[in-house]
């Protein structure tokens, strides 16, 4: 299957979810098991950062990675749905602008300036991208 039917299908199969909420918020387990994931980071403490959460969907991991860090560090989520981000926008208000912000995009295509990020995180979507060893060169 060539990467842009790969795209289109994951874009048509995550729309549906967006609209159905099935990704809007965590379980209290499933938060749990975030937070501990995030404990490995260990992110520099006390010290802005900003971090990329590609394919971040609804934001909800995005939202948690922003609570913890705080302090003048700014998160960007990005996702290739646009049914996603619009339900990020919807459900997550603060993404208007701010210390947590989404935005359409292509994670085998990042369109951001090298060095914008300190970090890049993928909790969820590292098994849908079309070409992982491409996707991990771009990042």
């Amino acid at each position: 299957m060539k990467l842009n039917e790969h795209k289109q299908e994951l874009i048509d199969f995550f729309a549906v979810h967006a609209k159905n909420g099935m990704f809007d918020s965590y379980t209290e387990a499933d938060a749990a098991h975030v937070h501990h994931l995030l404990d490995d980071v260990n992110f520099p403490e006390n010290e802005p950062l900003t971090v990329f959460d590609c394919g971040c969907g609804t934001g909800r991991s995005t939202e948690l990675i922003a609570d913890r860090l705080g302090n003048g560090s700014r998160v960007v989520g990005m996702d290739l749905t646009p049914g996603m981000i619009e339900k990020a926008r919807e459900i997550r208000p603060e993404t208007a602008g701010g210390a947590l912000e989404v935005h359409v995009g292509d994670c085998h295509a990042v369109p951001f300036d090298n060095g914008t990020f300190d970090w890049v995180i993928v909790l969820e979507s590292y098994p849908h991208f079309g070409d992982c060893p491409a996707t991990l060169g771009e990042f």
